[in-house]
């Protein structure tokens, strides 16, 4: 039986995607969802995620009276006290949005807001593989790169721009990559899931006959990551090694 009251309602802003969940505070999911292509002007968006939010919520038969609270993970920079996204590198559009303002008032629930990573960090901490740690780093590798650092029991956020742990935008090479941040060289712009979808891009024409050029017939929408992983399992040559110049990369990010 469901303890009402005791439901939460999750909201996880990516660069390319948004994960929508309904779920209890013991970490049991009821419901989720997702919206694909947010790399667009937020106004939409917004109204999407309450839309199907509440649809969530029909679908398991429940009302919104049953939830007690909502909670927004989202890419920093932003101004967490007040809950409003600045301007993500991964999210260009979304530049001073007052998303927790904007959920409050459309789901009439009091909310948090908080950064991805320290929310990845939280999560694992409280039901997943870090359960029972009084230290844990947690790494957020999607289309961008994060992080959240639990220690002596407690969330490390930082100083005042609460980015502890914020590792994908340190350089691992100079004058490198151009990174979506502005800067050169980042972390982000060579492990990235966007960045390596880019670079594939860029090097189809120099590789015709590799797996990723035949299988996404040379459609840039349709190279990602899946498709390099894809790629990697079938033991195509260019794939493996841009999969190992990645790994070389992560292992001079965590300082192996």
């Amino acid at each position: 039986m469901i303890e009402q009251r005791s439901l939460v309602i999750g909201f996880d802003v990516g660069g390319t995607k948004i994960g929508i969940g309904i779920g209890d505070t013991r970490g049991k999911l009821l419901g989720t969802a997702r919206i694909p292509n947010v790399n667009t002007y937020p106004d939409d968006i917004l109204k999407q995620m309450v839309s199907e939010a509440k649809r969530l919520i029909s679908e398991a038969r429940l009302t919104l009276g049953d939830f007690a609270a909502f909670g927004i993970s989202a890419p920093f920079p932003a101004d967490a006290a007040r809950g409003i996204m600045k301007r993500p590198p991964n999210n260009p559009h979304w530049v001073d949005v007052p998303i927790l303002d904007f959920m409050k008032k459309n789901l009439r629930l009091p909310g948090c807001f908080e950064n991805d990573a320290n929310c990845g960090a939280l999560a694992e901490w409280f039901f997943g593989a870090g359960r029972g740690c009084t230290d844990l780093v947690y790494l957020t590798m999607s289309t961008g790169i994060g992080g959240g650092i639990i220690a002596s029991n407690r969330l490390v956020r930082g100083g005042a721009a609460l980015s502890a742990g914020e590792i994908g935008h340190m350089c691992v090479e100079i004058d490198g990559r151009q990174c979506n941040c502005g800067q050169k060289g980042c972390y982000e712009s060579y492990c990235g899931g966007r960045a390596l979808a880019q670079r594939m891009v860029e090097e189809l024409p120099d590789h015709p006959d590799s797996f990723i050029a035949r299988e996404s017939g040379g459609d840039p929408a349709r190279i990602d990551m899946l498709l390099l992983e894809k790629a990697v399992r079938a033991g195509d040559a260019y794939a493996l090694k841009l999969w190992e110049e990645s790994a070389v990369r992560n292992a001079q990010a965590f300082g192996i």
